[in-house]
């Protein structure tokens, strides 16, 4: 007799709608539907599901439900009422008022991740997600509003078994507005396991929100977000010129402009192409910056592609040999998704020092102190360059190899999803 598989109920902030989760979620997604029933929660604001060409097709077997949060007022006064009526808020608004700072800000942000909570758990009732809690695992991709709403739920229900992710804006105070991240310790003492994105996260969790609590190592796990390549790698081409890629959202804190500036000050006899895959925000603002600091730099060609889909880009590092892969963020919550796709085709790669990057960069290439001195960063590309040859491909093995240790998701170990079955 074969045995029904479980039951896994994946929370996300809209995938399959939207672009935004897709390089993180399907990989791990493909492993996940091996061996249980998946059905995906998605929970976003209505704009999120408008647009129609950024849905991504679900495989057969998995089920999608959709919670898009519309809140009326008369949710907000039901739900905001509720909150004075809860100890677990009220103790939230205490500890806002002892540490004396940002009060109003903090209290209204507070305020509107318990209404937005509340409103979720009703529509996961209305699901009736919850009728077969014993034979189920309630996996959240995000340490936010749909985490608490399904701890307010295990207030009543204590065999809810909740695994959740946690990421960079859910995680860091300074991501912020009123450096405060909502109801951590509440969240913390009803979650099953807290899954980190890098050993970095979880040392500064602990440190910032259990310092004065006793917990449990068990209940916390680091498991990096990992990739699949079945693309060969691709050969140099007789005239191949020196590549540099870049592949990230176009906003402030990827510091795209420093990349700008500091192929700018490339010397004329080394001929370079520079292409960055990705948009956002600020994507015409780039492309204007970078036509005034590459004006008459023959010697430098580029090239911005927008948004490339996962097996999109894959495709194309399988056909462009690429010499150097550059991110220069000033803040990452974990191992950048970009920076793992490079790995998988042996590329150097060149990052600041944050987040989680250093736990990827282990003689594969070369880590940047998170400064504005352009100088240094081009020296790193200049040695590059000059040593193609041979510290180049000690690199390239390496990070072959980092990648086949760590990120390859096909070997990837999902047994933290084990402990709760």
């Amino acid at each position: 007799m074969k045995l029904s598989k479980k039951k896994l109920y994946i929370f996300t902030d809209g995938f399959p709608y939207g672009k935004g989760e897709k390089t993180f979620i399907i990989p791990e997604l493909n492993e996940l539907i091996k061996k249980y029933k998946v059905t995906i929660i998605s929970v976003a604001n209505k704009i999120v599901f408008l647009n129609k060409n950024d849905i991504t097709k679900l495989n057969n077997e998995i089920d999608n439900k959709v919670i898009k949060i519309k809140l009326s007022p008369f949710d907000i006064l039901i739900y905001g009422f509720k909150a004075l009526f809860d100890s677990n808020f009220r103790d939230e608004i205490i500890n806002i008022l002892k540490l004396k700072k940002y009060i109003f800000g903090r209290i209204k942000r507070t305020f509107g991740f318990y209404i937005r909570a509340k409103y979720t758990l009703a529509k996961c009732n209305y699901y009736n997600i919850f009728k077969d809690i014993d034979n189920s695992i309630y996996y959240t991709f995000w340490n936010n509003t749909t985490t608490l709403a399904l701890c307010l739920k295990k207030e009543y229900d204590k065999n809810l078994k909740i695994i959740s992710r946690i990421h960079g804006y859910d995680l860091y105070n300074e991501r912020e507005k009123y450096g405060l991240q909502p109801f951590k310790k509440y969240i913390d003492s009803r979650i099953n396991l807290l899954v980190f994105a890098c050993k970095y996260a979880k040392k500064y969790y602990i440190q910032t929100f259990l310092s004065d609590n006793k917990y449990a190592n068990k209940k916390y796990i680091v498991r990096y977000i990992g990739t699949n390549n079945n693309y060969k790698l691709p050969h140099k081409s007789i005239n191949h010129i020196f590549t540099i890629v870049s592949c990230s959202n176009v906003i402030e804190l990827k510091r795209i402009n420093l990349i700008v500036d500091v192929l700018s000050m490339i010397p004329d006899r080394f001929k370079i192409k520079w292409v960055h895959f990705g948009d956002g925000d600020i994507m015409n603002t780039i492309i204007n910056y970078t036509k005034k600091k590459f004006y008459n730099k023959n010697n430098i060609s580029y090239k911005f592609y927008g948004f490339y889909k996962h097996d999109k880009l894959m495709k194309w590092y399988s056909e462009n040999s690429v010499d150097c892969f550059i991110t220069l963020s000033s803040t990452e919550g974990g191992v950048p998704i970009s920076i793992i796709e490079a790995m998988s085709f042996g590329i150097p790669i060149i990052a600041t020092k944050v987040g989680g990057i250093p736990e990827a960069i282990n003689g594969n290439g070369i880590l940047v102190e998170n400064s504005n001195k352009n100088t240094k960063i081009l020296n790193y590309i200049k040695l590059i360059f000059n040593n193609r040859k041979n510290i180049v491909k000690k690199y390239r093995n390496n990070s072959l190899n980092i990648f086949n240790k760590h990120f390859n998701n096909e070997l990837y170990n999902y047994d933290f999803l084990n402990q709760l079955t």
